[in-house]
C-alpha cells in the first residue's frame, strides 16, 4: 500500500510562551496532527495519483462545552507542515479530505477523506494520526476495435452520471457509491444521440474499481449475412481479485452480405456486396478480400458504393477456370465463384477394366490442339501426363478413349489446358454373372467389381462374345450400360425360342423358353352341337410346348384357359386360366408345359390325361414372371390357391398320378391365397437335389387351383400369368458347389 504521508509535527518550545500567564499555558493543550492519504482501491494501490491540497477540519464535540470557538479549518499543501495546534480541552472530531484540486464526487478527480477523534487534555500534547481513503467509486471505459469499426461516427458512455466519451478511453473516473448504470450513447447520421441503457448492473462501493469494457458479440442474422447486434459490459472489480460479469444489450445491427458475383468472364469478375450500418453512415475503407480456394493467403480490393444504394462492387482480375473464395469487408459470408475456362473437363465417364471414355467440351474456340490427358493419381501432378488425341461427336462433346488402363486403378485427366481435373477408377474385374432369358432374348448381368461404390447411373464398359449351340463363337461384343441396366436391360434379341446358346466360355449355357411372353395363340372349333373355342398356347393347334385341360372341358363349356391383353400394354397377350365346372366335374385352369391326351372313352383315368414336361437341356436357377389372382372360397374355413411351379428331370414325363414317386433334379415354386388385382411380379429360386446330372425334360405349370389335379377347388378362382423369364445365375448350383 502506498501512503503519501503529512506529519504535522511542530517542538513544543515553553520559551514561546513565556510571555503567556501561567494559567493560560496550564488550561490549554495542544494536539499534534499526522495525515496519510492511502490512494488504493481495495488492495491495490495508484501509483499515479497526484495529492494536490490537504484540506483539515476540526469540529469540538464535547458535551455542554463553551468553547466552540475552537472549530478550526487548515488548508496545506502535502508537505507543508502547521505546527502543533493548540485546543482547549474537550473531545474533537478530526477530518482530513486530500485531492488534487477539486472535491467534486461524480468527474475525473479522486477526494480522499479520512476522519478520529481525538480528546485534548490541558497542559499536555497529544498526537492523532488520520489515513485518508477513497470515498467514491473509480471506474474506467474501454472500448473493443470491433465495437469501434462498426459504429464510425460519435459515441460515448454514461457510467453513474460521468461521461467517457471516445477519447476518454482508459481515463479514471470516480462517481457516488450506490447503483451503478451504464448507458451506451452514439449519434445518428441525423445527428441525434440514441441510448442503450443498462439499470443496476451492480451495486458499487466505495474503493471498488469497475473496468467497463463494452464489444460488440455477433448475433445470428439471415442466410449471407454478417451481422453485430449486442454489446458485452465485462465489470472487473479490485485489480487483484476481479469478479468479471457479462451482460448482453442489444445493438442496432450492422448487417455486411457478400453477393453473387457478376460478369463472371474467362479472366474478370465483378464482386458484390452490401453494409447497412445504424448509423447509415458508409464504412472506412470499404473492400473486398478473395484469395484462390484452397490457398492460405487473402487479396484484398477496394469496393466502391454503387451510387446511392447500400450496395458495393469491385472488378478483379482473375485466372481462367479457377475456383475463388471471396467475401465483402472480412465480415459477410464467405461465397465462391469460378471463372470460365476454355476447356471443360466433364465429370462423365464411361469406364471397364483396362479401358475407359472421358467427354470435355470446348468454351471457347482456339487454335491448339484438343487432347486429353491423363496419369495414376498416385503418381505427383508434376510426373509426365500421357495424351490421346480428342474428336468431336455429334452432340458437339470432344470425347476420347484411354487404352491400356490397369485394373482397379484411380487415374486423374484433364482435356486440354483444363484446370479442371477429373478422377476416374477402373473396375478389378467384369465376368458374366447372369442370364435371363424369355421367348427370344437374353438379359445379361456382370458381377462388376471396383475398388469404389458404384451408383445406378454410373456407366460401365463390358464384352461378351455368345454363340447358339453347335456354332461357332462370335466376335467380341462392347457395351456400354448403366449399374442400373446391368441384368436390366435386353442384350441379345432375335434369339431362337427354345434355342441353346453360350456366353462367354462353354460353362455358361442357357436355353430361351418358348412362348414365354404368351403372345402366340391358335384356335379350333369343336363341338357337333355347340360350337366351342379350343385355345392352344402355340402357334400350332397342338401341344408341342405349352398344353391346358381346355380339351377336356370345351365338351360342355368354353375354354377356361385362354388369352388376355397382354400387362400393362406389354406385348400382345397375356393367359388367363380359370377354375370352372363342366358338367359337374370341377376343372381347374390351367397352362402347363407339356401334353394333355384327352380321351373320352377313358374319361375314369381322366388324371393321367395331363402329361407334364417337354425336352429341355439347360440348368436354369429361377422363373420370374408378372401375375394377377382372384381366390374364391372352397369352403367357409379354406381359400383356394393359385400355384406356378418348375420341375426339372429325365427320363418320361410325369402325371397326377406319378408326380409324388418321380425323382427331380431341381425343383421351385410358389403359392398364394391373396387377391392380387394389379399386375405384380413374382420370382422364386430352383433348388438342385442334383447338380451333376443334366435334365433332358422340364415342366413349367400354372393353375388357378392347387389342388386341381385331384379335382378339388373353387369355381371362379382365376389366375393370370405374363412375361416368364428363366434366370440361369452361374454364382449358384448347379454353376458353384
Amino acid at each position: 500500500m502506498k501512503k503519501n504521508s503529512l506529519f504535522l509535527i511542530v517542538a513544543l518550545l515553553t520559551t514561546l510562551f513565556s510571555c503567556n500567564s501561567d494559567e493560560k499555558v496550564n488550561s490549554n493543550g495542544f494536539i499534534r496532527i499526522g495525515v496519510v492519504t492511502n490512494t488504493s482501491v481495495i488492495t491495490k494501490a495508484e501509483e499515479d495519483v497526484e495529492i494536490k491540497s490537504i484540506r483539515l477540519v476540526i469540529s469540538n464535540i464535547t458535551e455542554n462545552s463553551s468553547d466552540k470557538d475552537w472549530s478550526k479549518e487548515y488548508n496545506f499543501a502535502p508537505n507543508e507542515s502547521i505546527g502543533d495546534i493548540e485546543l482547549a480541552p474537550g473531545k474533537y472530531k478530526l477530518v482530513a479530505i486530500a485531492s488534487n484540486g477539486s472535491e467534486t464526487l461524480n468527474g475525473f478527480n479522486p477526494v480522499y477523506r479520512g476522519e478520529t477523534t481525538a480528546e485534548v487534555i490541558a497542559g499536555e500534547t497529544r498526537s492523532a494520526q488520520l489515513e485518508c481513503k477513497l470515498t467514491t467509486v473509480k471506474v474506467s471505459v474501454e472500448y473493443d476495435q470491433n465495437l469501434k469499426d462498426t459504429y464510425q461516427t460519435e459515441y460515448k458512455t454514461v457510467v453513474g452520471g460521468v461521461t467517457f466519451s471516445s477519447d476518454e478511453e482508459g481515463r479514471a473516473g470516480y462517481i457516488t457509491p450506490g447503483d451503478l448504470s451504464v448507458d451506451f450513447m452514439f449519434k445518428n447520421n441525423a445527428g441525434s444521440w440514441q441510448t442503450i441503457s443498462l439499470e443496476k448492473i451492480a451495486e458499487a462501493k466505495a474503493r471498488e474499481y469497475y473496468k467497463i469494457k463494452i464489444s460488440m458479440k455477433s448475433m445470428e442474422g439471415g442466410e449471407g449475412e454478417s451481422s453485430e447486434g449486442a454489446a458485452n459490459v465485462t465489470i472487473q472489480v479490485g485489480e487483484e481479485n476481479p469478479k468479471d460479469i457479462e451482460i448482453g444489450i442489444e445493438l442496432p445491427k450492422v448487417i455486411v452480405t457478400t453477393l453473387s458475383a457478376e460478369n463472371v468472364e474467362y479472366a474478370s469478375a465483378t464482386l458484390k456486396g452490401s453494409y447497412f450500418s445504424p448509423s447509415d453512415i458508409a464504412p472506412k475503407n470499404p473492400e473486398f478480400k478473395y484469395r484462390v480456394k484452397g490457398l492460405e493467403n487473402w487479396s484484398s480490393i477496394t469496393a466502391t458504393v454503387m451510387g446511392a444504394t447500400n450496395e458495393y462492387t469491385a472488378s478483379v482480375t482473375l485466372e481462367p477456370g479457377t475456383t475463388y473464395e471471396y467475401s465483402f469487408m472480412g465480415k459477410g459470408n464467405v461465397l465462391e465463384l469460378t471463372t470460365k475456362d476454355f476447356y471443360t473437363t466433364l465429370e462423365e465417364k464411361v469406364v471397364g477394366m483396362d479401358v475407359a471414355y472421358v467427354y470435355g467440351i470446348l468454351n471457347k474456340e482456339t487454335t491448339d490442339a484438343k487432347v486429353f490427358e491423363y496419369q495414376l493419381a498416385s503418381e505427383s501432378e508434376n510426373s509426365i501426363w500421357k495424351s490421346v488425341n480428342a474428336t468431336k461427336n455429334g452432340e458437339g462433346k470432344y470425347e476420347a478413349i484411354f487404352p491400356d488402363l490397369e485394373k482397379g486403378k484411380e487415374y486423374r485427366y484433364r482435356f486440354s489446358k483444363s484446370k479442371t481435373i477429373q478422377t476416374l477408377t477402373t473396375c478389378s474385374s467384369i465376368t458374366v454373372q447372369s442370364v435371363t432369358a424369355g421367348a427370344d432374348y437374353a438379359k445379361i448381368k456382370w458381377d462388376i467389381e471396383s475398388p469404389v461404390n458404384l451408383s445406378d447411373t454410373d456407366q460401365i464398359i463390358v464384352s461378351y462374345k455368345y454363340k447358339k449351340e453347335g456354332n461357332i463363337w462370335g466376335e467380341a461384343q462392347v457395351l456400354t450400360l448403366t449399374m442400373q441396366e446391368n441384368g436390366n436391360k435386353i442384350i441379345l434379341a432375335g434369339l431362337e425360342q427354345g434355342g441353346t446358346y453360350y456366353v462367354d466360355d462353354e460353362t455358361k449355357l442357357f436355353t430361351t423358353l418358348k412362348n414365354a411372353n404368351f403372345d402366340t395363340w391358335s384356335s379350333k372349333k369343336v363341338g357337333f352341337i355347340s360350337k366351342k373355342t379350343l385355345w392352344f398356347a402355340n402357334e400350332t393347334t397342338d401341344y408341342v410346348f405349352w398344353a391346358t385341360g381346355n380339351e377336356g372341358v370345351t365338351s360342355a363349356i368354353e375354354s377356361n384357359t385362354y388369352p388376355i391383353a397382354g400387362r400393362d400394354g406389354m406385348g400382345q397377350h397375356a393367359a388367363k386360366m380359370e377354375s370352372a365346372s363342366a358338367l359337374g366335374v370341377f376343372a381347374a385352369g390351367n397352362l402347363y408345359v407339356g401334353r394333355f391326351d384327352f380321351n373320352l372313352m377313358d374319361i375314369a383315368n381322366k388324371k393321367e390325361f395331363p402329361k407334364f414336361g417337354q425336352t429341355f437341356g439347360a440348368r436354369p436357377t429361377g422363373l420370374k414372371g408378372w401375375y394377377q389372382y382372384t381366390s374364391k372360397n372352397i369352403s367357409d374355413s379354406e381359400k383356394d390357391k393359385c400355384e406356378i411351379y418348375v420341375k426339372l428331370f429325365t427320363g418320361e414325363r410325369y402325371n397326377a398320378n406319378t408326380m409324388t414317386s418321380k425323382t427331380y433334379i431341381a425343383e421351385g415354386g410358389f403359392n398364394s391365397d391373396a387377391d392380387i388385382s394389379s399386375w405384380t411380379s413374382f420370382e422364386f429360386d430352383i433348388k438342385y437335389n442334383d447338380t451333376i446330372t443334366m435334365p433332358t425334360m422340364i415342366s413349367i405349370v400354372a393353375t388357378s387351383s392347387i389342388n386341381g389335379g385331384d379335382f378339388v377347388g373353387a369355381v371362379g378362382s382365376a389366375l393370370c400369368i405374363d412375361d416368364f423369364e428363366l434366370i440361369y445365375d452361374y454364382t449358384k448350383p448347379p454353376y458353384t458347389n
